[in-house]
């Protein structure tokens, strides 16, 4: 049963990864950002970014329903984190290291997932 569920959301996956295909080009209107509002992108650019970030946390909590291998659940995890900060701050930071230098969640998130990857190869 666990198969079958994630082969349902690895489809969804791919149906949430390829949403652009669906959507109209002729559309330009342009949406700013809610706490950037210097940047403009439009709606399309938009739902096509979140998709892909969606279909990845979907794709990556599939994987780890059919091998209950801990990593993928903590991928799917610091994925759905990266989509928080997407829809809250666009191409900007909360983080700041020390209070003064701005980090990426991207920075970070890289970071979280090559120790994972290290530990995972050292310890397992």
């Amino acid at each position: 049963m666990k198969n079958k569920i994630a082969l349902m959301l690895l489809f969804f996956a791919f149906c949430m990864w390829n949403i652009y295909l669906i959507l109209g080009s002729e559309n330009k209107l342009e949406h700013r950002i809610p706490l950037r509002p210097e940047i403009v992108i439009s709606h399309e650019g938009h739902i096509w970014h979140c998709c892909q970030i969606v279909a990845i946390i979907i794709s990556w909590f599939a994987i780890w329903l059919i091998s209950l291998y801990k990593p993928f659940l903590l991928f799917s995890i610091l994925f759905l984190g990266y989509l928080i900060d997407y829809v809250l701050y666009y191409n900007g930071t909360l983080f700041y290291m020390f209070g003064v230098i701005p980090m990426s969640y991207t920075l970070i998130m890289a970071t979280l997932m090559l120790f994972i990857i290290l530990k995972s190869l050292i310890y397992d």
